[in-house]
């Protein structure tokens, strides 16, 4: 299952293999209570503070946390100089 996000970044935390990002988020997703996006990555990188458009692959729904993989992903404030 996928969807799109309109989120920024909280959090990095780094382990052995891959990067976990938290990004904030409030809502449902498919009746679910959702409090935060988990983002999991071996390769992508993202900014604390910075805000994206997440293309997102989701893995699970673990407590009140969205997990998932980014497949693409768009700074939000790239978008914006685009309409000045």
């Amino acid at each position: 299952m996928e969807c799109i996000a309109v989120t920024y970044c909280l959090s990095k935390t780094t382990s052995v293999d891959q990067d976990n990002y938290i990004f904030h988020f409030k809502g449902f997703f498919m009746g679910n209570k959702i409090e935060a996006i988990k983002v999991v990555s071996k390769n992508e990188e993202f900014f604390i503070g910075e805000e994206y458009i997440l293309h997102l692959r989701i893995r699970e729904v673990d407590k009140k946390t969205l997990v998932a993989k980014c497949i693409r992903k768009k700074v939000l404030g790239e978008i914006r100089s685009d309409f000045l």
